[in-house]
């Protein structure tokens, strides 16, 4: 345990503080792409996903919830299964229940467990009542909450077109089911006994009870899956025996229940186990511990993947195993001679070599991780090879080895390389303990022995500032071989625009950013790098060489997309004002006001009211996007806080609430044809499931003008609806 004075000399020492503060900045490179800044916040997927509750809770306290976040099917389900909040949970949906009624609300309410949430769900009536599905009572039995399944069971069980299944390792639950959950007719009841094969007692119980209804199978199984990742685990630790040695997942248990399962042919396995016994009977089975999970997960899966991880065990303990097999030349699913070796092991001792190595056409690059097992692979089958696949090979395992930072290696096949192969290769570094000094020493090395890459991973360019000693000089000249349109894409993700400004003044290129631009790149610039975007198009690097310099209107579109994503309002003004200024392209007013309107905020929406002069067609236009893209409070500002001046140009009024419904009108004035472009609109909205626009259309009075009647209205959402929530939402909605 570290006191408060051990803190204090560290915070003190400065050479300390510099070590850990340049470590922090490290990190948080490292994580900028995987991470949003609050006003970049734009779906509750993400939120839910990564279990930011609370900053779920700051974003709903706001009163932001509904205008910074969309919320998908996806989102729904995680709300209702990951809100460990029980209080912001009933919160966010009586306060937003459209957003959150959909098909299987009930159903993914019933997985949390909750009775009263779920008896909430149950008796809604407003805005509309949810559908019991099939899967309730399952997801009911499956949250282990027998007061939940007894308040379900009623309510379905008579209804319920499926079969019951009891997918949980409670008896008690079991046993209320069978005994008290009427299936109706010809329902089956089953029980799915994965969860009871590491538990004997409850396991054998079971099969001997209810022997007709237990059921399992492999491919569904959620305790195999967990098998194979603690063989994996193994691997990775440093006596890999022991590990699975101590493991807690009791293997033989298991193993004796999947032969009980096998025995009463309730699951077929692939290799019949006395075969499998058979051929591992050189193994021991009371004291081994890799024995029990290998004769489990092999009898019904030798895919490449799982035979990988077992190999990978078999290599790393250097288990008798794999020499008997091969001596004895047995066909066993895991003999090595009959199969290509697993590309994550990456060390293979000379006589593991001898074993695998002969029969492969190509041996695996990742292997090759010492100058030793290079040379015997080399000498026993490359050199076979014709001159341009050894050429191939030595390639890949050279530039596999500076992703390992292998300098050993590096260093040997450097010097194996013909002087005249044309070589092509990227500069990565992917071993994930490796320092920026790794990343340094690699380019002083490749610089000495002259081998520069034709690329460079956004790893390497985004975490390291420039100028570096070393890594710089060997950037710029590893990419003076190049055009400046495949250099340019990766230098903008620089943490500064010193490569930038060095590659444009090493070469007299011209170069257009739209060839370069993709939604990836545009949304990291916009979100990491505006100060390099700002430095080509208006800043230092413009000055110098702008007349080489040209964007159009795909760059301009990608950049003005990400923005708007992306909420930044001073780049968008920014780039508004470039566009005007410079005349790289017309101003694109349409374009501008439909991606504010799908993407920004009301802020944005202001912006761009005040700065151009909009008329009734664009404000038409904009409330379709945000109709059909689900942006209500854009939807709502558009229609009650602009209204149309004397001149016929749109502007926003402070706090008085106007009806500015523009929707039913056509670009032509015609009334008919505006009525039909705005069915059509509302027909996506219907489509996408965006109730909440839906209800506000309806209570507005919006739903019908003129001669139009609801009914006509209803008739055509009806048919864009793709989930019966939606279908009943708007079935429900009675003429005014």
């Amino acid at each position: 345990m570290i006191n408060n004075t051990a803190h204090e000399k560290v915070l003190k020492n400065r050479y300390l503080l510099k070590i850990l503060l340049k470590l922090v900045q490290q990190n948080n490179r490292r994580q900028q792409i995987q991470s949003y800044r609050y006003n970049e916040l734009n779906n509750l997927e993400w939120i839910l996903e990564n279990g930011y509750e609370g900053l779920l809770k700051m974003i709903f306290d706001k009163g932001e919830l509904e205008q910074r976040l969309s919320v998908s099917t996806k989102a729904v389900e995680l709300f209702f299964t990951r809100v460990k909040d029980r209080q912001l949970l009933l919160s966010i949906y009586n306060q937003h229940p459209l957003l959150f009624c959909r098909d299987d609300t009930i159903k993914w309410a019933c997985s949390r467990g909750d009775v009263e949430i779920v008896k909430m769900l149950v008796k809604q009536t407003k805005p509309l009542a949810l559908q019991l599905g099939d899967l309730s009572l399952y997801a009911a039995i499956q949250s282990n909450s027998i007061e939940l399944v007894k308040y379900i069971a009623p309510l379905q069980s008579k209804t319920i077109k499926i079969a019951i299944v009891c997918n949980t390792s409670n008896k008690e639950m079991i046993e209320y089911v069978f005994d008290q959950v009427n299936g109706g007719r010809n329902r089956r009841k089953l029980i799915n006994v994965d969860l009871l094969i590491n538990q004997p007692t409850l396991f054998n119980w079971a099969i001997t009870s209810y022997p007709t209804e237990c059921v399992w199978s492999y491919k569904s199984s959620t305790i195999m899956p967990q098998i194979i990742k603690e063989v994996y685990n193994a691997c990775q630790a440093t006596d890999p025996k022991q590990y699975l040695a101590n493991s807690k997942i009791p293997f033989k248990d298991i193993y004796n229940a999947v032969r009980e399962i096998i025995d009463r042919k309730k699951e077929q396995p692939k290799i019949p186990l006395v075969d499998l016994e058979q051929r591992m009977i050189k193994i021991d089975k009371d004291n081994d511990p890799i024995y029990y999970p290998m004769a489990i997960v092999l009898a019904f899966d030798d895919s490449h993947q799982v035979i990988g991880r077992f190999l990978r065990y078999l290599v790393k303990t250097d288990h008798p195993f794999l020499y008997s097999l091969a001596g004895e030349n047995i066909d066993f699913v895991l003999c090595p001679t009959k199969l290509s070796f697993p590309d994550d092991i990456h060390s293979v001792t000379t006589g593991q070599a001898k074993l695998f190595y002969f029969e492969l056409a190509l041996p695996p690059i990742n292997c090759i991780d010492s100058v030793g097992l290079f040379d015997f692979v080399y000498d026993n089958l490359i050199l076979k090879m014709t001159e341009e696949k050894r050429v191939m090979w030595v390639v890949q395992v050279f530039d596999n080895a500076i992703n390992q930072c292998n300098h050993a290696l590096v260093q040997y096949l450097s010097q194996k390389l013909p002087e005249t192969a044309s070589i092509k290769w990227s500069f990565n570094i992917s071993r994930e303990d490796a320092t920026i000094q790794d990343i340094i020493d690699m380019s002083k090395l490749l610089t000495d022995t002259g081998h520069f890459a034709n690329s460079f991973s956004q790893t390497v360019i985004s975490n390291i500032s420039h100028p570096t000693l070393h890594l710089t000089e060997y950037i710029l000249k590893s990419l003076s071989t190049t055009t400046i349109s495949l250099a340019l894409p990766v230098l903008f993700y620089c943490q500064n625009d010193y490569l930038l400004k060095a590659i444009f003044d090493q070469t007299k290129e011209s170069v257009t950013l739209d060839s370069i631009l993709n939604a990836e790149l545009s949304d990291f610039i916009i979100r990491y790098r505006p100060d390099n975007l700002k430095s080509v198009l208006t800043g230092e690097i413009h000055e110098k060489h702008g007349e080489r310099i040209s964007i159009g209107w795909n760059g301009i579109h990608m950049l003005l997309k990400s923005i708007c994503m992306f909420r930044n309002l001073d780049l968008l003004k920014y780039l508004l004002d470039l566009i005007r200024n410079q005349k790289f392209i017309e101003d694109p007013i349409d374009t501008v006001a439909s991606m504010v309107a799908e993407f920004g905020t009301v802020e944005f929406i202001q912006y761009i009211i005040c700065r151009y002069r909009l008329g009734r067609i664009q404000l038409t236009s904009m409330q379709k996007t945000a109709c059909s893209k689900g942006n209500l409070e854009n939807f709502i500002f558009l229609i009650e806080q602009t209204e149309l001046d004397p001149a016929g140009f749109v502007r926003y009024t402070h706090g008085t609430n106007k009806s500015n419904y523009q929707m039913h009108r056509s670009a032509h004035q015609s009334i008919l044809d505006g009525e039909i472009q705005v069915q059509t609109t509302i027909q996506v909205a219907a489509y996408c499931h965006h109730l909440h626009i839906i209800e506000y259309l309806y209570n507005s009075n919006y739903l019908f003008h003129n001669s139009t009647k609801l009914h006509v209205i209803k008739k055509y959402l009806l048919e864009s609806c793709t989930t019966k929530t939606t279908q009943k939402y708007i079935s429900k909605l009675k003429d005014k």
